[in-house]
């Protein structure tokens, strides 16, 4: 019986009124924006508390060796995140 309507009722069932001339349900788009948006302020208490464990003495030996911000983030703060081997 469900094989029956599986093979000739379900494919004609229309569960739209009218079709979606883009091929995608538009409430995905506000899920997606939903989610990134509830897991962004985790995300940046992370990125925060990893800017805050690195350490003001290498920061300002930096700027005394003349560094810019962006080579400071670039040669000192990114390397600082990443892992010990």
């Amino acid at each position: 019986m469900l094989l029956a309507w599986a093979l000739f009722v379900g494919p004609n069932l229309k569960l739209l009124a009218a079709p979606e001339l883009h091929g995608f349900n538009l409430a995905l788009i506000g899920i997606i924006i939903a989610a990134v948006w509830q897991m962004s302020g985790y995300t940046m208490a992370l990125y925060l508390a990893g800017l805050r464990g690195i350490p003001e003495e290498i920061r300002e030996a930096a700027r005394v060796d003349g560094a810019t911000d962006a080579q400071m983030y670039r040669r000192v703060i990114f390397p600082c995140w990443r892992p010990l081997p």
